[in-house]
C-alpha cells in the first residue's frame, strides 16, 4: 500500500513539475511555392497594399481596400518545378511583427487568397509564399483553400 502511494506521488510530481511542456502550435504556417522570387521595384511597392492592424483592414495609398482580387498578380509561365499562381504582393512596414502577420494572413485566408509575396522596401527580390494555415484569435486553425 505504501508503495502504491509512493508511485502515485512520484507520478504526480513528474506530471506537474518535471515533464516538458507540449510544444506551442504556430500561429501561422507559410509554405514554399517552388518558383522564383519576384523582383521588387518602386512600381510594385506603389501598387502593393499594406495591412493596417489597428483597423484590421488593407490599405493602398492611405485608402481602405475591400476587394484585393484586382491587385493579384500572376507568377508567369508554368515550369517543370512551379505552377502558375496568382499572388498578392504585400508591403511590410518596419514594425510588422508576428501578431500583425497573423492578422494579415488570416484576412487573406478568409478571402481565399492563398499566395502572397511579402515585400520589404529594402529588398531586391521577394519570394512568393503559399499560406498553409493561420490561427484565429480563439486558436482555431484555418487552412487556405483557393
Amino acid at each position: 500500500m505504501l508503495l502504491a502511494v509512493a508511485v502515485l506521488v512520484a507520478a504526480n510530481v513528474w506530471w506537474f513539475f518535471l515533464r516538458a511542456p507540449a510544444p506551442r502550435e504556430p500561429d501561422f504556417e507559410l509554405g514554399a511555392w517552388g518558383g522564383e522570387s519576384i523582383p521588387v521595384s518602386s512600381e510594385l511597392l506603389a501598387a502593393s497594399p499594406s495591412f493596417d492592424s489597428a483597423h484590421h483592414r488593407w490599405t493602398l495609398n492611405g485608402r481602405a481596400v475591400n476587394d484585393l482580387r484586382p491587385l493579384l498578380r500572376s507568377t508567369g509561365e508554368q515550369t517543370d518545378t512551379a505552377e502558375v499562381v496568382d499572388y498578392l504582393p504585400v508591403r511590410l512596414s518596419d514594425d510588422f511583427g508576428a501578431t500583425q502577420m497573423r492578422l494579415a494572413l488570416l484576412t487573406l485566408v478568409r478571402k481565399r487568397i492563398c499566395h502572397v509575396a511579402l515585400i520589404d522596401a529594402g529588398a531586391e527580390k521577394a519570394p512568393v509564399h503559399r499560406i498553409v494555415s493561420v490561427r484565429d484569435g480563439q486558436g482555431q486553425l484555418h487552412s487556405c483553400k483557393p
